[in-house]
Formats: structure tokens, sequence, C-alpha cells
């Protein structure tokens, strides 16, 4: 369809896990159609922007085969933003960077999940 998905879940050692440092976040991805290109990045609880795709100086690439982006943890425990944007077009942290301070674009689509990295030993 022409609307975008994304579902979060954490991995330890290849095993679904809860999220926590050192777990690999895994984003689940579902592009629209008319946006097959994807960045994402997160928003930790002390504002810290974690990207995960594109890498610095690159733009942003169709969702991979696989349909999933993986990041490992590194991010403080508590309230953690996954964000991701799909795009008609590749895109670079800076257009991105601006799309988020301005006027968001139409052509871009853009999802957020919340979710709660634990401490070590907290199950």
């Amino acid at each position: 369809g022409d609307r975008g998905t994304l579902a979060l879940s954490c991995l330890v050692d290849e095993k679904p896990a809860s999220c926590r440092a050192g777990a690999t976040l895994v984003l689940s991805l579902g592009a629209p159609e008319s946006k097959p290109f994807v960045s994402a990045f997160l928003e930790r609880p002390d504002g810290a922007i974690v990207w995960i795709t594109p890498e610095e100086t690159r733009k942003s690439r169709p969702v991979p085969e696989s349909g999933a982006l993986g990041v490992r943890l590194s991010a403080p425990a508590g309230m953690n933003r996954a964000v991701v944007v799909f795009s008609s077009e590749a895109i670079g942290r800076e257009s991105i960077k601006a799309g988020f301070d301005g006027e968001f674009p139409e052509t871009w689509e853009r999802i957020e999940r919340d979710f709660e990295v634990v401490t070590e030993g907290s199950e």
C-alpha cells in the first residue's frame, strides 16, 4: 500500500530479548510504494540523536531486501524514540534535519515509535 509501517523488536544473541544496552534494535520496515527510500535515527532520553542510516556523507537508500535495519543499542535506560522517514528520493542528514525543523516535505512520510530501554538485570 502507500502507507509505511514500522515495528520494533530487540535481539540478544539473535534471540528476542528486552531492549537494553548491547542488544540489537531491529526496525522492521514496510516502505510505501511511492516512498522507497528510508532514513532512520534514534532520539535518546538525553536528547542525543543516533543515526542509523544514512551514513554521515551519504544519502538514504531503498529499504533493504530483508525489510529490516539493525542497530546496537548504547542508549541510556528510559524512553527512547525510533524515527523513520520514508521518501520518494534519496535524502541526506542535512535535508532531514531541515525537514524536521521547518516544513516537512509532502513527499516524505514520518513514523515514530517509542520504546523503553531497561537497565541490565531488571527483567
